[in-house]
């Protein structure tokens, strides 16, 4: 399995990386940290032809070096911490193999062209919070991959609930034909001991086996529990308010409800 971690240097960007201990990945892991840095300034009026017919040529070059100098110790700093972000990725899961990489450009288009070009099955990104509801609500970046990314994202947040045993994961299923792949992607992981898989289907996809009128049902799967239910009204608000009730610690969707991903307290995982 390959995972591409978008990292900023942020707390929101750690919480992402501590998150991954409650995702029921497995043990042989190929995993990139990528860090997106400033690009150095090339625009027309670094043109000694054109400073010298328009500006005082000397003025504008030293403007440009300027930035260019800003950018390249920006790329430095940067380094460090995208290594650092990799150690702490290392200390947590000693078995994966974990490299790091700094580029340049569009932070969320770069992080979607490196995770295509390098063939990941899973991006990682933080919230990047805006504000003091940060935890609630989607920086730029995280939405642009959250949108435009080919493959399964993953939005990590931090949480609180680190001392219990298991891992609370509700999975929300639409209409979309991700359903089935969505199920089986939460079956495959690994989850510890005394984890919950909750499923919640909107009525309009129903089968007779299903339906049990918002009362959950459970079955074992193994050593992991599972409960279902079929919930009327809108599906992502059902999403949301059950997520805040059962103190879940993701919640796994297909891609037509990732909007559900702005607005949750909890890790939001988009499958592709």
């Amino acid at each position: 399995m390959r995972i591409l971690i978008g990292h900023d240097g942020s707390n929101y960007a750690d919480a992402a990386i501590e998150d991954l201990q409650r995702a029921g990945l497995p043990e042989q892991v190929e995993a990139l940290i990528v860090t997106v840095g400033e690009s150095p300034v090339v625009f027309p009026l670094a043109s000694p032809e054109f400073s010298e017919q328009k500006f005082a040529g000397e003025k504008v070059r030293s403007i440009v070096d300027h930035a260019n100098r800003q950018a390249a110790a920006s790329l430095s700093e940067e380094q460090v911490f995208v290594q650092n972000a990799a150690a702490k990725l290392s200390s947590c899961f000693p078995s994966w193999r974990v490299g790091s990489e700094v580029v340049t450009g569009t932070p969320a288009n770069e992080l979607i062209r490196k995770a295509r070009e390098w063939d990941a099955e899973l991006i990682v990104v933080g919230t990047q919070g805006l504000s003091a509801l940060g935890r609630f609500i989607l920086g730029s970046v995280s939405q642009e991959v959250v949108r435009d990314a080919h493959c399964s994202v993953r939005v990590g947040r931090s949480t609180t609930k680190t001392d219990r045993a298991g891992v609370k994961v509700l999975v929300g299923l639409d209409l979309s034909r991700s359903t089935e792949h969505v199920l089986r992607r939460v079956l495959q992981r690994s989850w510890p001991a005394g984890s919950e898989l909750r499923v919640v289907t909107g009525d309009e996809i129903t089968s007779g086996g299903w339906r049990s009128n918002g009362v959950f049902r459970d079955i074992f799967v193994g050593d992991l529990r599972v409960s279902a239910a079929t919930v009327k009204g809108d599906t992502e608000e059902i999403l949301l308010a059950e997520a805040h009730r059962m103190e879940a610690d993701c919640i796994v969707i297909g891609s037509g409800l990732a909007a559900v991903a702005a607005n949750a307290e909890c890790s939001v995982e988009i499958v592709r």
